[in-house]
């Protein structure tokens, strides 16, 4: 199975909310680096490396703020089927954990 490295690219109108990808973003979240393991489907593997802040959108900045982090991750996966048409088996699970790891690498501000 080939590894795909899939990227949203931004519209030329501006940045993409890293949790949802709405061409909008409100606030920025800074975090260490981090790698989750890749996912595999039957497209081959995607791969999941987190590079400096996160961007996110008033929807998801909301979310995020106020911990509703079941919400935030339907919201993601919701996102992710609309773009792309499919949920594959373990999508869900895998999102969780790349939420997991940015809950775990953010860093609070002062």
């Amino acid at each position: 199975m080939a590894d795909l490295n899939i990227a949203v690219v931004a519209p030329p109108s501006g940045p993409l909310c890293d949790f949802c990808s709405q061409p909008e973003v409100h606030a920025v979240h800074t975090c260490q680096d981090f790698v989750h393991e890749k996912f595999k489907t039957e497209f081959g593997c995607l791969n999941s490396e987190s590079i400096g802040s996160w961007a996110a959108c008033r929807a998801c900045d909301e979310l995020i703020q106020a911990e509703q982090w079941e919400r935030l991750l339907d919201r993601s996966v919701g996102r992710f089927v609309e773009l792309f048409g499919f949920e594959a088996p373990g999508l869900r699970q895998h999102i969780d954990g790349i939420h997991r790891l940015f809950r775990q690498f953010r860093k609070q501000p002062c």
